[in-house]
C-alpha cells in the first residue's frame, strides 16, 4: 500500500480548489461590474417587466437628484471662486495701503537720526562745560582757602581773594544757566516731538488698517469654509447616489444578459457578461469535481497519508529553522 499518494493527491486538490476559488471570486467581482455596465449601456433600449421597470424608475429618480446636486455644486464652486477673487483684491488693497503708510512713516522718521545726533552733541557739550566748571570751582575753592591762610594779607593778596570769591560766586550761576538752557532748548526737541507724534498717528492707522483687514479676511475665510463644506457635502452625496445606481444597473444588466439583449453601441458588453458567467460555472464545476475525487478516497488511508505528510512538513520546518 502506498501511504504517500493519497495525501499528496489531496494536497494537490487543495491547491487546485483554492486556485479555482480565487478565480471564481475575481470573476464574480468582475461580473458585478460587467452587469452594472451592461445595465448602464442598455437600460433605455428595452422593455422590462414591472419589477425591472421599477429599477429603471429608481435610476431616473437618482439621476434627477444627482443632476440637481451637481448643479448646486457647480454654483457653490463658482461662488467660492468669486469670493476667492474678492478676497485677493481686498488683500492687495490692504498691502497697497499698508505700503503707503509704512513709506510715509519712514519718510517722517528720516530726519530723526540727524535731530538725535544734534541733541546728543548738544547734551555732550553741556556735560563737558559743566564738568569743566566743577573742576574750576574745586580749584578756585582750594586757592581761596589757601589765600585766606596767608598772613599778613597784603593789598595784592586781598585783591586776589576778592577776584577768586567773585569767580566762585559766578560759577554756580553759570552752571544753573547751562542746565536751564539745556532744559528749555527748543531747537530739535520740538521737531523730535512732532515726529514722534506723527509716527504714533501713523502707527495707529497701521493698527486700525490691520484690524479691519483681519476682520474682512476672517469673514471671507468663514464664508469660503462654509461653501467648501457645502460643496464637499454635495460631492459626497452625488458619489453616494452614483454608487446607489450600481444595484439597479446590475439588476437591469442581469435581465438583459438573460434575455440576450446587447447594447447597440457596445455589444461586446453582453459578451463579457456571458464569458464571466461561463468562467464562474467552470470554477464551480472544477471545485465540485475536486470535492467528488476527495469523497471517492478511502477516508482512513487519506487521514493516515495526510498525517505522514504533516509529520514530514514539521520535520522539514524544524531542520530549516535549526539551520537558520
Amino acid at each position: 500500500m502506498n501511504y504517500f499518494s493519497p495525501g499528496f493527491g489531496e494536497i494537490i486538490r487543495w491547491i487546485q480548489r483554492a486556485r479555482h476559488r480565487v478565480r471564481r471570486l475575481l470573476a464574480r467581482r468582475s461580473l458585478a461590474k460587467a452587469e452594472a455596465l451592461l445595465g448602464l449601456l442598455g437600460w433605455q433600449q428595452a422593455d422590462f417587466d414591472p419589477e425591472t421597470q421599477r429599477e429603471v424608475d429608481a435610476i431616473q429618480n437618482v439621476e434627477r437628484e444627482q443632476a440637481a446636486l451637481n448643479n448646486r455644486a457647480a454654483e457653490v464652486a463658482a461662488d467660492i471662486h468669486t469670493l476667492g477673487e474678492e478676497r485677493a483684491k481686498v488683500r492687495a488693497e490692504f498691502d497697497r495701503q499698508r505700503a503707503t503708510l509704512e513709506a510715509e512713516r519712514n519718510r517722517v522718521r528720516e530726519p530723526l537720526i540727524e535731530i538725535e545726533r544734534i541733541l546728543s552733541e548738544r547734551g555732550a557739550e553741556v556735560e563737558r562745560l559743566l564738568a569743566a566748571l566743577d573742576r574750576e570751582e574745586h580749584e578756585r575753592d582750594a586757592v581761596y582757602r589757601k589765600l585766606l591762610g596767608v598772613n599778613p594779607q597784603t593789598p595784592q593778596v586781598r585783591d586776589e581773594i576778592l577776584h577768586v570769591r567773585e569767580r566762585l560766586t559766578s560759577i554756580p550761576i553759570e552752571k544753573t544757566d547751562l542746565k536751564a538752557q539745556q532744559l528749555h532748548a527748543t531747537t530739535g526737541a520740538q521737531e523730535r516731538t512732532a515726529i514722534e507724534q506723527r509716527t504714533a498717528e501713523l502707527d495707529r492707522q497701521l493698527r486700525d488698517l490691520a484690524a479691519v483687514a483681519g476682520e474682512q479676511d476672517a469673514s471671507f475665510a468663514t464664508r469660503i469654509k462654509a461653501l467648501e463644506k457645502e460643496h464637499s457635502l454635495a460631492d459626497s452625496q452625488s458619489t453616494r447616489l452614483e454608487r446607489a445606481k450600481l444595484d439597479p444597473y446590475r439588476e437591469i444588466g442581469r435581465v438583459l444578459a438573460a434575455s440576450g439583449v446587447a447594447p447597440l453601441n457596445q455589444p461586446q458588453a453582453l459578451t463579457r457578461v456571458h464569458n464571466l458567467q461561463c468562467a464562474i460555472r467552470d470554477s464551480d464545476d472544477a471545485i465540485a469535481a475536486s470535492l467528488a475525487d476527495t469523497a471517492a478516497e478511502d477516508p482512513s488511508s487519506l487521514r493516515l497519508s495526510l498525517g505522514l505528510w504533516t509529520v514530514i512538513a514539521i520535520a522539514v520546518a524544524l531542520i530549516v529553522g535549526a539551520l537558520l
